[in-house]
């Protein structure tokens, strides 16, 4: 068990005692800063997580403006991403709808913590890990939305509210689970073969882009990595200079990705699953949104004009009414 030391909206506290973080961090001094968003109708604050071992994780909320039986929302970013892709759409959108919607930046990435001497944030194992934490000071269960790799480590925290690992804690249940634009349970190499098959010049310059991360110094990269060629430019830079700064470390240990995947099939207690991707995405390709769905027994939706930042994409909107359909229905 882990300490919040703030009380956010629709959260409980926790009095469990933590342990300092070894090594240098980036931010030491968790809590709510005084700061607020205002994004259409909803202010987004900037509040702070804590971990049992002491890390600091940024945390956005956005409330909904009343009290509701809603499950409260709880976003998940995927890999050169942090909390405030959510911020943007996202959080202000569902939370106008009755929803109080949060924002998590997992180890190292955003405004978290980050240990210095560190290579690499964690593993789908720390990371789900910290999720567990997280959720487990949620009054009820929440409903949990992962992006591209955002997504594979939710699909291991399901793994972990099964009883199938007695050598692990289960985690708390949740909800509901959505992916978006998500890493597959058999991981991201059958999709690398697949696009290297369709368009070999486009494989190779999203393969570089990822490892070279030019998408920080060139727009157009960043565009053809992430985003809708009809993203107005304003947005592109903004989102840009986002990326450039929000991943110092990478998020995921991949070599410790590799030796997981293909994950085994999902417990039996696992969370309603709504799976979705877009048709223009070149880092997640469709047949890896089929895959997800089927691995959960469910109908995949693939939007047409959306790209792999769904959440910050043209149509975005799209994309938010449609998870909202969906989770009108739990």
């Amino acid at each position: 068990m882990l300490q919040l030391k703030v009380q956010p909206f629709g959260l409980r506290s926790s009095t469990a005692s933590r342990k300092a973080v070894k090594g240098p961090v980036r931010v030491t001094q968790p809590g709510i800063t005084k700061r607020g968003s205002v994004c259409t109708q909803a202010v987004v604050e900037e509040l702070r997580h804590v971990t049992a071992n002491g890390q600091g994780l940024e945390l956005l909320l956005a409330r909904a403006p009343t009290e509701t039986a809603n499950p409260p929302l709880l976003f998940i970013h995927g890999s050169y991403h942090g909390a405030w892709c959510w911020k943007e759409n996202f959080l202000p959108y569902f939370a106008d709808r009755g929803y109080n919607a949060y924002a998590l930046s997992l180890r190292g990435q955003g405004k978290s913590d980050i240990v210095i001497d560190q290579l690499v944030a964690g593993t789908l194992d720390s990371h789900a890990k910290d999720i567990a934490d997280l959720v487990d000071m949620f009054p009820k269960p929440p409903v949990v939305i992962g992006h591209s790799f955002g997504g594979l480590i939710l699909q291991k925290y399901i793994l972990n509210m099964g009883n199938d690992f007695p050598s692990q804690s289960t985690y708390p249940k949740l909800a509901g689970a959505v992916f978006l634009s998500c890493v597959p349970p058999s991981g991201n190499k059958n999709m690398v073969g697949r696009f290297f098959m369709k368009d070999v010049i486009l494989s190779l310059k999203v393969t570089w882009g990822f490892i070279a991360k030019t998408f920080v110094k060139d727009p157009e990269a960043c565009r053809e990595l992430f985003f809708s060629k009809d993203l107005p430019e304003a947005d592109l830079k903004k989102y840009q200079a986002e990326l450039a700064t929000c991943s110092p470390v990478r998020l995921m240990d991949l070599q410790d990705v590799n030796k997981q995947v293909p994950l085994p099939a999902p417990p039996a207690n696992k969370p309603p699953v709504y799976v979705l991707g877009g048709a223009d995405d070149v880092v997640v390709d469709i047949p890896a949104i089929e895959e997800t769905a089927k691995y959960y027994g469910v109908q995949p939706v693939v939007v047409p004009g959306v790209a792999h930042d769904c959440m910050l994409d043209t149509r975005w909107k799209v994309v938010a009414d449609k998870v909202e359909d969906w989770l009108a229905t739990l």
